[in-house]
């Protein structure tokens, strides 16, 4: 790995640029005693911006590499690694040949090979830097796959450790779902269907669990933002509608929140200290949509993730989803999908614009409350 010459000489070797963030890094030992270090973020976007595409992707891939640790309740200590080598995962590329990153066209498998050495060059840029063991060891495995596909050592299952599989998961989706020079933008669905068709070959089933938790609370937190509900007014009647309005928004909130999860409305109501007759009427009313409609399509969608997921039978997966027998659930996803539950699981298929029929369709149905 490290040759026996001293750090110090290695670092002079380097380039200019890379020789300062390896000093920066030196000052933070693993990112420091609190999660998201204002100076540690700074420095991750300071580098982002000198990195081939320059959009954001080192801060992305952490933060989604932290809502999962949580999910998975992680210890602060490991969500403080996990943090630090995730906004640093990609760091290596600095150490790549921009023509190279930026090449639109075929590559060959010699470049293929070339591309791939960023993951041990990562480790070293963080060796050097005084980083911890298991932050280099995440930032060289982050490549790494279960069956032993990935790079740069071939390493399998437990071989891979867990923060390095957590980071894996939000890389490739937050990968296959920006532009690159060589391919074209993927949409949520297709690289949603990617990974849980290839969870517990490539990518660990717990975390891919956590994962699909998370991308759903961001997917709508992103088509729902807070800002659009209504303000307090002196008006008595006034403040009855905008009451009216907050109540139909949470509902739909959590309606459309659980597109992976059990749909109540009774529970939602509960929430609200109203009748759920009353909350469909509200959202009825401001929404001009019947709850069923929606809570179908949720249901849908939680459906084919079950399919593609898990090894619940079809049964077990229509009660697990909400619908009253498996012959509904069946009809459902046949009307909704184009496919049924057999085909989806056989064929591990996502049904193509899915998720962002669902999306778009709620993204209109919020839009209206904003104006109000």
């Amino acid at each position: 790995m490290i040759e026996s010459i001293q750090s110090t000489e290695i670092i002079k070797l380097l380039p200019l640029h890379i020789q300062g963030i390896i000093e920066d890094l030196k000052s933070f030992k693993d990112g420091g005693k609190y999660l998201q270090s204002e100076r540690l973020w700074m420095l991750a976007a300071q580098i982002d911006s000198i990195m081939p595409y320059r959009d954001g992707h080192l801060l992305r891939v952490a933060e989604l590499s932290l809502k999962i640790g949580k999910a998975l309740k992680l210890d602060e200590e490991q969500l403080r690694i996990l943090e630090y080598s995730a906004l640093f995962h990609d760091i290596g590329k600095l150490g790549i040949s921009e023509t190279l990153l930026y090449k639109d066209s075929p590559i060959t498998d010699e470049e293929r090979e070339c591309l791939k050495t960023h993951a041990i060059l990562g480790g070293k840029y963080l060796s050097l830097a005084s980083s911890s063991p298991l932050a280099v060891k995440v930032v060289i495995g982050h490549h790494e796959r279960l069956n032993g596909s990935g790079y740069p050592a071939g390493c399998r299952s437990h071989q891979i450790c867990q923060i390095a599989r957590i980071v894996a998961v939000a890389n490739v989706y937050d990968s296959m779902t920006s532009l690159r020079p060589y391919r074209h933008q993927y949409d949520p669905d297709f690289a949603l269907g990617h990974i849980a068709r290839d969870a517990g070959v490539l990518y660990d089933r717990n975390i891919v669990n956590a994962f699909f938790s998370v991308i759903k609370t961001r997917l709508i937190h992103d088509i729902c933002p807070m800002h659009i509900l209504p303000e307090e007014s002196s008006n008595q009647k006034a403040n009855e509608i905008s009451k009216g309005k907050a109540s139909a928004y949470f509902a739909m909130i959590n309606i459309l929140g659980s597109c992976f999860g059990k749909v109540r409305l009774l529970d939602i109501a509960n929430k609200l200290h109203q009748h759920p007759t009353e909350i469909s009427k509200l959202i009825h009313q401001h929404f001009q949509v019947s709850i069923p409609d929606v809570v179908k399509k949720v249901r849908v969608a939680y459906g084919v993730y079950l399919l593609l997921i898990t090894d619940m039978s079809i049964k077990e997966i229509a009660s697990e989803a909400g619908f009253s027998s498996q012959g509904y659930f069946t009809k459902t996803m046949k009307k909704e999908t184009d496919l049924s539950p057999i085909e989806i699981r056989k064929n591990k298929h996502y049904p193509e614009g899915l998720l962002k029929k669902v999306i778009e369709e709620s993204e209109q149905i919020l839009r209206k409350l904003s104006m109000v």
